[in-house]
């Protein structure tokens, strides 16, 4: 087995049995011109799970949801072709694939660096200034400390 199949057997054995965190994609040539990295990882959805790609461009992010199968196949066809480098990261490992310039590739296996892992789609957004005595007077913030809703615009501009 060459090592881009071994690499993508690995891939698709890690979203099936569930040990999949992330995978980065880099150092792009033809098809994908302007972009710098793609990131892609696990969303639960209401729809169910997808994969979430990030197209990183040097001036904004283009997020897109595929269903796994989907996913699968965009990263089966840009590996190699048209990225020279891929990261897989699962719970115990880091598996590398690298392309030289004649198109060789080398794969390699590490251990895995702690990832978080967050499946869920939409995050609490972290506020900075929780605790300040003067954003209560101000009426940003509620007795418990939590901004109040509709203050938002406000709270930003602090």
């Amino acid at each position: 087995m060459n090592p881009t199949d071994l690499f993508l057997a690995n891939f698709q054995a890690s979203l099936a049995d569930g040990s999949f965190r992330k995978l980065t994609m880099g150092k792009f040539r033809a098809g994908l011109e302007g972009v710098k990295h793609i990131y892609v990882r696990v969303v639960a959805l209401k729809n169910g799970t997808r994969l979430n790609f990030v197209r990183r461009y040097s001036d904004r992010d283009l997020a897109q949801n595929f269903l796994i199968s989907e996913g699968v196949t965009l990263v089966r066809n840009w590996l190699g072709k048209s990225s020279l480098t891929a990261t897989l990261f699962t719970i115990d490992q880091r598996q590398q694939i690298l392309f030289t310039r004649r198109g060789n590739p080398r794969f390699s296996v590490g251990h895995a660096e702690p990832v978080e892992f967050q499946p869920a789609h939409d995050r609490k957004k972290l506020h900075l200034l929780r605790d300040e005595t003067f954003l209560r007077h101000l009426g940003l913030l509620d007795a418990c400390g939590g901004l109040i809703k509709g203050r938002s615009d406000k709270y930003r501009q602090v």
